[in-house]
């Protein structure tokens, strides 16, 4: 074959680099990049907050009624995650109705959220849902959950 390409399909050299295979450089890890939000801001992770192990239930309802079910796996003052059945639509403002059991007690709680990621995670969805910033409920919860 006049024109075709010789594939080096060597195995890798013993000190585990994979330097030497083909024409390429090893590949290098891009720092993360901070990303202008619609304020302007640059953020990195909305959810730095320290994150709380939890265990309860969610209700999220839209503007237009449509409710979802599923269990809290965490909360911070940023947002938590809920594992759902179904997957909701991303960038959708949703009321939270949650009740939270920690530390031998419960909590309720109701609070305005943007829905952010859905990831199907063991035939659920890890859905994570984002507060609205310095919200004084998420601070109280936080507040009542880690005390």
């Amino acid at each position: 074959m006049p024109n075709s390409k010789s594939l080096n399909l060597d195995p890798p050299p013993e000190d585990g680099t994979l330097d030497d295979i083909g024409d390429r450089p090893a590949v290098q890890a891009v720092p993360r990049q901070p990303t202008p939000s619609a304020d302007g801001v640059s953020v990195v992770n909305k959810r730095s907050a320290e994150r709380i192990m939890v265990n309860g239930r969610a209700k999220a309802m839209t503007s237009s009624g449509i409710i979802a079910h599923g269990k809290v796996i965490d909360v911070s003052q940023a947002g938590m995650c809920v594992l759902m059945e179904d997957k909701p639509a991303a960038k959708q403002i949703v009321t939270l109705d949650c009740n939270i059991f920690h530390n031998g007690r419960t909590h309720l709680f109701q609070i305005k959220a943007l829905t952010v990621y859905a990831i199907l995670s063991s035939g659920r969805f890890k859905v994570g849902f984002q507060f609205e910033p310095n919200s004084p409920v998420a601070k109280k919860i936080c507040e009542q959950l880690a005390g």
